[in-house]
């Protein structure tokens, strides 16, 4: 008895095991956002703060409102450029089975208040340039115009990117890029730069007018959105926590077996691999490609005993088999075979659509990824190339049939009249 018992023992050991290191991950998940110091109500008592010192500044009337809205424009232009050349940072390049991916619902679906935040910040900058006319230079406006506009249109789209489960990496790697992506980035660096030129070059000329309260408002006014960007982290839900703790609870409660809940958490933790990211929708398409062959299949055994029936040399026999023949291909299984061959068809032409979107979207963020994923779509193209041609050969066939078919009724409408 102690023998039999020996498997569910080890079982239940492994399994409490795990459980402790799921609360251990949550704990330290927990401790991470916690972030001592830094509440949710002491960022709020510091932007309160900063607003009162903002407002006395401004009691004191030392201040040109012109200087201080060129240099916060300036400050937030020398933020742009530096997160553009950050990103051009060198960076190692991992192999394929480091390279992890999550869902831009739960990588983006935490941070909308924080790209929302970085979205209104551009869209000030482009109403702040727009009713400012101290600035001769139109070169000086419109780049500020064109680096912000392209900024808010990224941030936009990462905000929509939210909403849908597209893959993602965890990782940094070299040349991820694809050179589209590059050239806008560059375009967005050079405008910035020249930007931020032109507005350092109006400050130069009317250095004499700038007081200490025009570059002190300004920098408080950072701190401020600074503050807001810190509010945004300590508001938002880590969905990684909550995710183990759903792991963790499907396991105590044997909802899910040890071994699902940890690739669940090992997956939640670390990511996924390339392949297991497409591996449902290949798994769809294979599904439908076997159910598709074996719909031909039966048609063609069912169209091929019927020519057979209708190639009898002897006459007599070939109209007796012609009404089996008529009601053979004629009945509801034949017809059913074939909506269900021209559903599969369209449903695998749908799905071959949306992985070749899928894979354009992770190609994009990581061109190097492209050889890997251009192997697999060469195998599910040569696939439906394979099933298709299949499909149009039983179809000639079908049509080559019914021609068969009307002749022999034809033949055996001129012996009855004989």
């Amino acid at each position: 008895m102690s023998h039999k018992n020996e498997p569910a023992h080890d079982l239940n050991s492994q399994k409490d095991q795990f459980v402790k290191y799921l609360d251990s991950e949550i704990i330290y998940l927990d401790k991470t956002l916690m972030r001592p110091g830094w509440t949710k109500w002491a960022i709020i008592g510091s932007i309160a703060t900063v607003i009162w010192i903002i407002i006395n500044r401004l009691d004191a009337g030392k201040y040109l409102i012109g200087n201080i809205v060129i240099i916060t424009v300036s400050i937030s232009l020398c933020i742009d450029i530096y997160q553009i050349i950050k990103i051009f940072v060198p960076k190692i390049n991992l192999p394929l089975h480091e390279k992890r991916f999550s869902f831009s619902t739960y990588v983006l679906g935490s941070n909308r208040a924080y790209l929302t935040l970085h979205l209104m910040r551009a869209s000030l900058v482009i109403i702040i340039i727009y009713l400012m006319s101290n600035i001769p230079s139109q070169i000086t406006k419109y780049s500020i115009y064109i680096s912000n506009i392209m900024q808010g249109t990224a941030i936009l789209s990462l905000i929509l990117c939210s909403f849908f489960m597209l893959p993602m990496p965890l990782y940094e790697s070299k040349n991820m890029r694809s050179k589209s992506i590059n050239f806008i980035l560059l375009v967005m660096l050079l405008c910035s730069i020249v930007g931020l030129w032109g507005l350092i070059e109006l400050l130069r000329v009317s250095r004499d007018s700038i007081s200490i309260e025009d570059i002190q408002i300004p920098f408080l006014v950072y701190a401020i959105y600074y503050l807001f960007m810190l509010l945004t982290y300590c508001s938002q839900e880590y969905p990684l926590i909550n995710k183990l703790v759903n792991i963790k609870r499907f396991l105590v409660f044997n909802k899910i077996s040890l071994e699902d809940a940890r690739k669940q958490a090992e997956i939640a933790i670390t990511g996924l691999k390339i392949s297991e990211i497409f591996q449902d929708i290949i798994n769809e398409i294979i599904s439908d490609f076997q159910l598709f062959n074996e719909c031909v299949d039966k048609l063609s055994m069912k169209f091929e005993t019927s020519n057979d029936l209708l190639s009898e040399p002897e006459t007599d026999v070939k109209i007796r088999n012609l009404d089996i023949v008529k009601t053979s291909a004629t009945d509801y299984e034949a017809k059913t075979l074939m909506k269900n061959a021209d559903r599969l068809i369209d449903d695998i032409s749908i799905k071959v659509k949306k992985f070749h979107f899928t894979t354009d979207f992770v190609v994009g963020v990581d061109k190097n990824m492209s050889n890997d994923i251009n192997n697999v779509l060469n195998q599910i193209t040569e696939i439906m190339e394979v099933s298709g041609l299949r499909f149009k050969q039983l179809k000639q066939k079908i049509e080559d049939f019914y021609k068969v078919l009307e002749e022999t009724e034809q033949g055996s409408s001129h012996t009855r009249e004989q």
